[in-house]
């Protein structure tokens, strides 16, 4: 029975499943722990952890695709702009892209991964049929495998075998009664001969408490759950499926219904076209902006709706009537690209005066999408192989989107409006780039410096120290490439602007240092107190993982230095208080609060508290 059981767990649990298991696990302890914040902060908390949390994933299913045979060399063209996609999170900050992607991304991956695994998918067009056996048969069939999965990972941790299943119980049975043992009788006793050992002990209890407190507890059920979710869609998307074999795709349209209705809309079309040619091409807009509001955003919506219409006509037409019905088609579909040329052009003449915005990039970027996709509707209607219409538009708007994603956006809408500032005739105002993220703080510090943003009365102040917190609020993992380049010329500045100014102890005065004979060494007198008493430094912990480390002067008590964790530090005068030590700067924009083991910080004018809850450590 031993070597039966023993058998049976070898053929269930191959070599590759294995490496299941633990990958799906991986990923899930992976997102507890680097990605978390991502329900506080957001896509700002999105950056190094997203790019190598996707990659991993995106990797370990293609490995999936490779183990079963079912890589194909054209998949590179799917799984590329997705790799764009994902380096993207690394690149910037642009929360816009962000979001849209956290939604593009994993569509474009389950339509493409699981159409990897369509049966003779070289021969099957993507239609209804297609869509339905997808969502309903691949996504929906997840929850199905749920259960499955979570059995799976159950056996592998307690195999069958009866034998290794009492060793795992007498092991757990063991370890309940040594930690028992231990917190009721063992530490207490040892604790009260050696205050060392309780100093000690405590530490480490601390640290359990934490481990096993209720956020934790909710970072392992959410592991657990996200691991079992993980496998069920391994098990689920890597079946081959098929749907409906009998293509229905190819059946006939009749040729005169179809005539008389394209040829009818093109008529109207046309007459549409004819009716609005002097505001088709205008050199000018109006001055006043609801009007040319009005007016570009009418000929863009009517882009998208005719790019779904002429879709819709191609997926009902295309190859199936006769060929004047096909040229009649090829007619309408060159006024669809008449209308979108215009349209474009009013986009353009909008850009000039008002300036981009997101709303205007994104708009001026579907109109490129779109007319990339009307000139290869053309050319296919002159071309007799028959081709997959609602795949190749798919395929193009990935590959846009991808290429859109590494592309500066932030950086070109910014760039792009100062320049069109200058124009004369420009309506553009710089106070509505205060709408971008930090991935122009170090070119918006730059132009303020110059001059270049004070053209207007907006204070950019307060966007710049906004900004700054929070790229320094990021953790190491959580920042992108921008902040780095931000924070590393930012340094580079600081130690260009000082250093050439040493006096004879070696103190760099346009630092701010100066000679402490006490501490025999060069401070900054509003970061640390000189003074020959020793200092008795502790540390703080706060909510949201903030930490204060406080260094007192006992018999010297005048100042306290601070370091914060989100890198500030800084000498406070001790100032009158009823109660505790009450450190604060002159202005009272900073007070530091301590009595007896507990502390808080309050900042600005509002005495917001932004270090709240602070015990020793």
């Amino acid at each position: 029975m031993s070597q039966s059981n023993a058998n049976n767990f070898a053929e269930k649990f191959s070599k590759n499943t294995i490496i299941k298991l633990f990958a799906c696990v991986g990923l899930a302890v992976f997102w507890v722990v680097f990605l978390w914040n991502f329900w506080d902060r957001e896509v700002y908390a999105l950056g190094i952890n997203a790019l190598v949390f996707f990659a991993l994933f995106l990797g370990f299913f293609i490995w999936v695709l490779f183990e079963k045979g079912r890589c194909l060399k054209k998949d590179t063209l799917w799984i590329v702009p997705l790799s764009l996609m994902i380096v993207s999170f690394f690149l910037y900050d642009n929360p816009f892209v962000k979001v849209v992607t956290l939604l593009v991304g994993p569509v474009s991956f389950f339509v493409f991964y699981n159409y990897s695994f369509l049966k003779d998918r070289r021969e099957k067009s993507w239609n209804l049929s297609f869509a339905l056996s997808l969502f309903i048969g691949r996504l929906v069939a997840i929850f199905g495998n749920i259960g499955k999965s979570a059995i799976l990972y159950l056996e592998f941790i307690i195999p069958a075998n009866e034998k290794y299943k009492k060793i795992i119980a007498r092991i757990l049975i063991g370890f309940v009664f040594f930690v028992i043992i231990s917190l009721a009788v063992l530490i207490p006793l040892l604790s009260s001969a050696d205050a060392v050992f309780a100093h000690s002990v405590k530490a480490v209890y601390d640290w359990a408490t934490k481990i096993i407190s209720l956020p934790f507890a909710k970072k392992l059920f959410f592991a657990a759950i996200l691991s079992v979710i993980f496998l069920a869609a391994v098990i689920t998307w890597e079946k081959e499926f098929d749907y409906n074999k009998k293509e229905k795709e190819t059946f006939p349209i009749d040729s005169i219904i179809a005539g008389i209705v394209l040829g009818g809309i093109l008529i109207v079309y046309l007459l549409f076209l004819w009716i609005q040619i002097g505001h088709l091409w205008v050199g000018s807009l109006p001055f006043d902006f609801k009007t040319t509001e009005n007016l570009v955003k009418s000929g863009f919506w009517q882009l998208l709706v005719l790019t779904f219409l002429n879709i819709f006509i191609y997926f009902f037409i295309y190859k199936k009537t006769s060929l004047f019905v096909q040229k009649i088609l090829l007619a309408f579909t060159a006024a669809s690209l008449l209308l979108l040329v215009s349209a474009g052009y009013r986009m353009g003449l909008y850009v000039i005066f008002y300036g981009f915005s997101y709303e205007k990039f994104f708009a001026s970027y579907t109109v490129l999408f779109c007319a990339l996709l009307f000139f290869w509707l053309l050319l296919r209607l002159v071309v007799d192989k028959k081709t997959d219409i609602l795949k190749t538009a798919v395929v193009l708007f990935i590959w846009m989107y991808g290429v859109m994603t590494v592309f500066p956006v932030e950086q070109f809408i910014f760039r792009s409006n100062i320049a069109l500032s200058h124009r004369e005739d420009s309506r553009i105002k710089l106070s509505e780039l205060s709408m971008l993220s930090p991935d122009v703080l170090g070119l918006v510090k730059r132009y303020e410096a110059a001059g270049v943003l004070k053209k207007e009365t907006f204070d950019w102040t307060p966007w710049i120290e906004s900004q700054e917190k929070k790229v320094a609020d990021k953790k190491w993992y959580e920042r992108n490439a921008m902040n780095l380049l931000y924070l590393a010329n930012k340094t580079e500045t600081e130690n260009n602007l000082v250093g050439g100014d040493k006096d004879v102890y070696g103190c760099i005065g346009s630092a701010g240092y100066s000679w402490c004979e006490a501490k025999q060494k060069c401070i900054r007198s509003w970061e640390e107190y000189c003074t020959i008493t020793t200092p008795k430094k502790v540390v703080f912990a706060c909510d949201g993982s903030k930490t204060i480390t406080a260094t007192f002067y006992i018999g010297d008590d005048k100042f306290v230095d601070l370091e914060l964790s989100d890198g500030k530090k800084l000498s406070v005068p001790r100032a009158i208080s009823a109660s505790g030590a009450r450190y604060t700067k002159a202005d009272e924009t900073f007070v530091f609060w301590n009595k007896g083991d507990t502390a808080f910080i309050t900042e600005g004018a509002d005495s917001v508290e932004t270090y709240s809850n602070c015990n020793l450590q």
